[in-house]
């Protein structure tokens, strides 16, 4: 596969991350038009100024919600669980009921009342909700409160639903640090936009030097054909007149569709006449080919062995 082809191969590819974050995004970000649920549970403590004395304690709740971000409806259950000696007759142990509430988040942040006009403040990060009730009692005109003065309840509530972090309509969704998808949708982004880039970039192409126009310096042709057979023209260095030239190695052509005979005598370039191959290489047999006054690249090669063969010795004297 060509680079070309390989790159619009790999582009549409290099986007998959970034599609897949974009979609956690806006799945996970959905309009607050669409509503919000949320369900809770956790404790709260208490302190208080009931006359004569004040007076602190704890307790259980539970909040369940629900509206759009402009408009939080639920209510709150709340029992107490346990107070100072102080609260003996305001605030008696097993004591509970439910409030209603409404509020308006921004950003994580929740502000609102009760359905008894009591202002309601708090955050809500990833599950958890912190909210904070401040009750103010109606002063009984001669300078005392009836029942308590002023009450503040901090809440701290454990749950899981949809309610979106704000903004136009929108929640951050996963791009909110408390989000559980925040780091892998970061990843998913980062990987996309890095696969992308490097799926469009161009690195420069180095520069080959070359002897010929669009051919790199190391690019020789081919030669034709294959490598003549050594063994079948095997000759004797007997066979090789004196002053012979060493020839290149012959090679033998291939035609297509026609078969090759390896085994063919080889001809030297020269003057035509056979030629052969020696352990000192290749030479043309043709005397007349030879170079003059019996000049020669290998002087020993051609030149005669000398008298007949040796006469077989003597026995050892005995």
């Amino acid at each position: 596969m060509t680079a070309p082809r390989l790159r619009r191969f790999v582009r549409p590819l290099s986007a998959i991350p970034l599609a897949a974050s974009l979609a956690v995004i806006l799945l996970s970000a959905a309009p607050a038009a669409a509503g919000n649920a949320w369900n809770g549970s956790g404790s709260f403590t208490f302190t208080s100024t009931p006359a004569p004395s004040p007076c602190s304690g704890t307790g259980t709740a539970s909040l369940e919600l629900d509206g759009t971000d402009n408009a939080l409806t639920g209510s709150l259950t709340f029992q107490y669980t346990g107070a100072t000696s102080g609260c003996s007759g305001v605030f008696p142990v097993g004591y509970g009921g439910t409030e209603g509430l409404t509020l308006t988040n921004s950003g994580g942040s929740l502000s609102g009342h009760t359905a008894h006009g009591d202002a309601i403040s708090g955050t809500l990060s990833g599950g958890t909700m912190r909210l904070t009730l401040t009750v103010v009692a109606q002063d009984s005109g001669g300078g005392q409160c009836v029942g308590f003065c002023n009450t503040v309840l901090q809440f701290t509530l454990t749950g899981s639903g949809t309610i979106s972090s704000g903004g136009f309509g929108f929640g951050l969704g996963a791009l909110d640090p408390s989000n559980p998808l925040f780091v892998p949708t970061l990843l998913s982004m980062g990987f996309g936009i890095g696969g992308i880039a490097a799926a469009n970039a161009r690195p420069p192409v180095p520069t080959i030097q070359s002897t010929l126009p669009g051919r790199p310096s190391w690019w020789k042709p081919l030669r034709p054909g294959i490598p003549a057979s050594m063994t079948a023209n095997l000759v004797s260095l007997r066979d090789i007149p004196i002053g012979a030239a060493r020839l290149g190695p012959p090679r033998t052509g291939m035609y297509q569709g026609t078969p090759t005979d390896i085994t063919r005598q080889t001809h030297c370039p020269r003057c035509g006449a056979p030629s052969g191959y020696t352990v000192a290489g290749w030479f043309c047999l043709s005397p007349a080919c030879a170079r003059p006054q019996a000049q020669t690249y290998f002087p020993q090669v051609g030149q005669a062995y000398g008298p007949a063969p040796m006469q077989v010795p003597p026995p050892p004297p005995p």
